[in-house]
């Protein structure tokens, strides 16, 4: 009876701890990978100000490597309202949304631990020198119209992890102490009224069961009786 009443009271403090415990992380999970996808959004919104200088050959992948990004990459529109490429890996097309892409929208979202956004950007209108050419009457030649996706992976939370770990295991410790003193004040009184019962069937009349101080009033009132 005690090492099931220990069992079943460190069970349900386990089973608690890991309900609460695995909720905490993936609400800050949730928290890590929404901060990362407003965060990549951003970003994508100010290279894409500047699509004519950022799209061009080389430029994007020091973009890349200074913004500490996966990936970056500039994914050419055909005619037939087509992407002409892939994006970084492992995206798809159809992680992109196209039709939303098309008609302007930026699209973000993850996948695992990996942060993207994408917008569609028309490079010689979107520059500053393409305005300010405009604004002194100039004209420019409208370029292929492009998709710019990039990507980042965001950190789970691993210290969350760490710190539910040592608080888990310091807490099925302290349960387990608590319920094995709580088991044998539980138990003894009862035991030991086994014992005296057994005596007394064999003929000793003498036997009586010892009142333990500060007892449960429902095995004091058993062992008076």
């Amino acid at each position: 009876m005690r090492r099931r009443l220990i069992v079943a009271i460190v069970a349900v403090v386990a089973g608690a701890l890991l309900v609460a415990g695995g909720g905490t992380l993936a609400l800050e999970r949730q928290a890590a990978a929404q901060a990362a996808q407003d965060e990549i959004a951003t970003q994508v919104r100010t290279i894409a100000n500047e699509a004519s200088f950022a799209t061009r050959r080389g430029v994007l992948a020091r973009i890349r490597r200074a913004a500490r990004l996966s990936g970056a990459k500039a994914i050419r529109i055909g005619p037939d309202r087509t992407l002409e490429g892939q994006p970084p890996r492992p995206l798809t097309t159809a992680d992109l949304h196209r039709p939303q892409l098309l008609s302007g929208q930026l699209v973000s979202g993850t996948r695992g631990d990996l942060a993207y956004a994408a917008v569609r950007v028309i490079p010689n209108a979107t520059s500053a020198a393409s305005r300010a050419s405009r604004l002194h009457g100039a004209t420019a030649g409208v370029e292929q119209p492009l998709v710019l996706v990039i990507t980042r992976r965001f950190s789970g939370p691993i210290h969350g992890l760490y710190y539910l770990l040592i608080a888990v295991g310091g807490t099925l410790l302290a349960a387990v102490l608590v319920a094995a003193w709580l088991a044998r004040r539980v138990t003894r009184p009862l035991q030991e009224a086994v014992n005296a019962t057994r005596r007394i069937a064999a003929g000793d009349l003498a036997a009586a069961v010892p009142e333990a101080p500060g007892s449960y009033p429902e095995l004091a009132s058993l062992t008076s009786s």
